[in-house]
């Protein structure tokens, strides 16, 4: 569809690096690099009820090449690095990365959760597309009802429907 607009979360960005590291797993140097991979994306991270806020796509671009030259001066990247960090490139260099709208709650652990609903879905209802799709509406609804109740305005439905046994 030529009106979506597609992102990559932060946290799956970030492992990219992580796994072209050299000894990843044992690097006393994993978490910075993290740290400076997520920060070159990341003005400020999501928290208490703030939604994360982000760089724009020049600011982006220019703060990550530098904090790879940086580890790459301390010698933590594997030989397939660069080719790794030229793919990252080309998804900051078109926008993959940008938040268009600052307010929109997108974060990777928000996604996340909502892709282990869909999975306990899928196991848990053994059925064809039809019911799949019936529960998935289902899913999705009780889901928004939620996010809406927890504003501090409720608006004339949700009030209306308050303690519904159909919701």
């Amino acid at each position: 569809m030529p009106e979506m607009d597609s992102k990559l979360d932060v946290w799956h960005f970030s492992v990219r690096y992580i796994a072209v590291m050299l000894q990843s797993s044992k690097s006393p140097y994993r978490g910075a690099v993290a740290a400076d991979i997520t920060g070159a994306i990341l003005k400020t991270h999501a928290e208490k009820g703030q939604p994360a806020q982000y760089w724009d796509r020049a600011e982006q671009e220019r703060r990550l090449m530098v904090a790879f030259r940086k580890w790459a001066d301390k010698g933590v990247w594997s030989a397939v690095a660069q080719k790794v960090h030229q793919e990252q490139l080309k998804h900051v260099c078109k926008g993959c990365l940008e938040r268009s709208v600052q307010g929109i709650r997108a974060d990777g652990s928000r996604i996340e959760g909502s892709h282990k609903g869909w999975n306990s879905l899928q196991r848990a209802q053994p059925s064809g597309v039809m019911m799949l799709a019936a529960l998935g509406h289902d899913f999705v609804l009780r889901c928004n009802v939620q996010v809406a109740f927890s504003r501090p305005k409720l608006t004339p439905f949700l009030k209306f429907a308050n303690s519904s046994h159909h919701l």
